[in-house]
C-alpha cells in the first residue's frame, strides 16, 4: 500500500496549525498535549505518529514553515544585484541580518513563555530551524564573500554555526531588554559588527 505524502504532510500541518495557536497563548513548555489533541480529537498516539519528539519537535516544524516563507525576503536582498554594484560583501551582510532581525523579532515579542528558561528552550529550537532553512542562501553568500577575498574565515560550516549561535544568543539579550528600544537597536548593531569581526 502506498503512502500519500501529501495528505500526511497536510494531516502533520493541521496539527501544527492547532499547537501554534497554543504555543502563542501559553507557550510550548505550558502547552499540555492531551489538552490539544482532545480539542482536535485525535489521540496522543496520532500526535507523536506526526512528531516523534514530542512538543519541540512541533514548534520546529511550525518555526521551519515560517523560516520558508520568510525566506523569500533574504532571496529578495541577495538577488538585487542592481542596487549592491557598489556595496561590499559586508555591507550587504549587515543589510541582511537587519532584515533578518525585523523578520525574526515579532515572533520573540510575541512569546508567551511564562519563565526564562523556557523561553531559552524555545529560542533555541526557532534559532535552529531559521539558520537551517537560511542556510542554503548564507551559506553561498559567504562562499562567495570569501572568493572576492572580502570575508576570511577557514571552515565554512564551522563559520556558520558560529554567526548562528551569537545571533541566537542576541535574540536572547534582546528578550530581556524588549521594551527599551535604544537597547535592542544597540545588541543588534553589536551583534552585526561582532559577526563582521569573525569574518574579517
Amino acid at each position: 500500500m502506498m503512502i500519500d505524502r501529501s495528505e500526511n504532510l497536510e494531516k502533520k500541518r493541521a496539527i501544527a496549525l492547532k499547537f501554534k495557536e497554543y504555543f502563542f497563548n501559553f507557550g510550548m513548555v505550558d502547552t499540555i498535549i492531551s489538552d490539544v489533541t482532545q480539542d482536535m480529537h485525535i489521540s496522543k498516539k496520532t500526535f507523536y505518529k506526526y512528531f516523534p519528539g514530542g512538543k519541540q519537535d512541533c514548534l520546529y516544524f511550525i518555526f521551519y514553515d515560517i523560516a520558508k516563507d520568510s525566506k523569500s525576503e533574504i532571496e529578495k536582498i541577495l538577488s538585487d544585484k542592481a542596487n549592491f554594484a557598489k556595496t561590499t560583501s559586508a555591507e550587504i551582510l549587515s543589510i541582511l541580518f537587519q532584515k533578518i532581525y525585523e523578520l525574526v523579532l515579532p515572533f520573540m515579542y510575541g512569546n508567551k513563555a511564562q519563565t526564562k528558561e523556557d523561553y531559552l528552550i524555545e529560542n533555541q529550537i526557532v534559532g535552529n530551524a531559521y539558520a537551517d532553512v537560511f542556510s542554503d542562501i548564507i551559506k553561498p553568500f559567504l562562499s562567495q564573500g570569501k572568493e572576492a577575498d572580502q570575508f576570511h574565515f577557514s571552515n565554512l560550516d564551522l563559520t556558520y554555526e558560529a554567526i548562528t549561535a551569537i545571533v541566537k544568543k542576541s535574540i536572547a539579550l534582546i528578550y530581556d531588554v524588549q521594551h527599551e528600544k535604544s537597547q535592542v537597536a544597540a545588541i543588534q548593531q553589536e551583534t552585526i559588527e561582532l559577526i563582521l569581526k569573525i569574518l574579517n
